[in-house]
């Protein structure tokens, strides 16, 4: 598409979105392959003959995986970089409007190569809170409005809820997200899947 509407007439931008495609395309499909490692398989889970991922949560590497440290990974690479950065940085890269990718040195170029590092912050906020909410939504959300059942919870994902429920600051309820995660998350039984909602609620996050 890009070599179609700008190779023979603006060559520039034409090389610029490919380089911008590349780049977005390498860090998502990093941050898909994150998010689907960090997940954490219930003891009495039965397998389906797939292997194991050995980044998989267990019993023991248990806090590590599911952190708002791993979250935050998720959101930068899985959703910030191609649902808001590439279609606004495309879109100044269109206009005309990327002086930053102008070679230079000093303190102009600086602070022309710091509007684009603003721009990326900005974008990566948004993709963290459009994250959470999705995560929000595939929990509790009601399937006759998105037309989706979520699967968050069965599949173990790492999930704002999850990290943000063993990351709490009261001890008392970062055991109770504790326990039931380990007990209840990751398996397809209807029983689990409602106490780990209830255990959400009960802990208010």
């Amino acid at each position: 598409i890009c070599i179609k509407h700008f190779a023979s007439e603006e060559p520039f931008i034409a090389a610029k979105l490919i380089n911008l495609f590349d780049d977005v395309t390498f860090k998502t499909e990093l941050g898909q392959r994150i998010d689907s490692s960090s997940c954490y398989r219930h003891p009495q889970a039965k397998t389906t003959g797939q292997p194991i991922d050995p980044y998989t949560s267990s019993q023991e590497n248990f806090h590590s995986v599911f952190s708002l440290k791993t979250y935050d990974r998720i959101t930068k690479y899985k959703t910030g970089f191609y649902t808001f950065y590439l279609p606004l940085v495309a879109g100044i890269i269109c206009a005309g409007a990327d002086d930053w990718s102008n070679e230079g040195i000093g303190e102009k170029a600086e602070r022309k190569r710091a509007k684009l590092h603003k721009i990326e912050e900005i974008c990566l906020e948004l993709g963290k809170l459009f994250q959470s909410q999705d995560d929000f939504l595939d929990c509790f959300g009601n399937y006759e409005l998105m037309g989706k059942v979520g699967r968050d919870i069965q599949d173990g994902k790492c999930t704002w809820l999850s990290s943000t429920a063993l990351s709490l600051s009261d001890p008392d309820k970062k055991k109770q997200a504790e326990e039931s995660l380990k007990s209840h998350y990751g398996s397809e039984d209807p029983e689990d899947i409602s106490a780990v909602k209830e255990m959400y609620k009960i802990i208010g996050v």
